[in-house]
């Protein structure tokens, strides 16, 4: 397995980490970076398939839903799956009628529920709920 940190090892937020797996790929969380006074696709990495079109990338995993990890996904293609916490998800879809229209709400994917692993592509994954400031993080 290879790792490419496109974002977030030298500051804190806009987290973005490519996993590839036999030329398979998932990325962990798609960040808008805090210094970022809008939100707008030019703070998208280089990451191929987030237009939908490139079947090698599986997915986004979301860690937590802070726009500093899932912020991004307003100019990601509604056919790329998401993966987040089900509850955060909700809470998410609730909030939508009073955030600015250019935050987004998770394309479908996979719900999280602690402990309970999942299959995306090569890639077993084993959620862990942590104590964080997001509920459901």
């Amino acid at each position: 397995m290879r790792a490419r940190i496109h974002r977030g090892s030298k500051e804190i937020g806009g987290s973005c980490i490519e996993s590839e797996e036999s030329g398979q790929r998932i990325l962990l969380d798609l960040g808008l970076p805090l210094s970022a006074e809008s939100n707008t696709p030019r703070f998208l990495p280089a990451v191929s398939g987030l237009d939908g079109n490139d079947p090698s990338l599986h997915g986004i995993l979301i860690s937590h839903p802070h726009l500093d990890h899932y912020g991004l996904l307003a100019h990601v293609s509604p056919k790329v799956k998401i993966g987040l916490g089900k509850t955060a998800r909700r809470v998410l879809r609730a909030a939508s009628d009073f955030v600015p229209v250019e935050w987004p709400l998770p394309n479908v994917g996979w719900d999280y529920c602690s402990r309970n692993s999942f299959d995306v592509g090569p890639f077993h994954v084993t959620p862990y709920l942590v104590d964080h400031s997001a509920y459901d993080a």
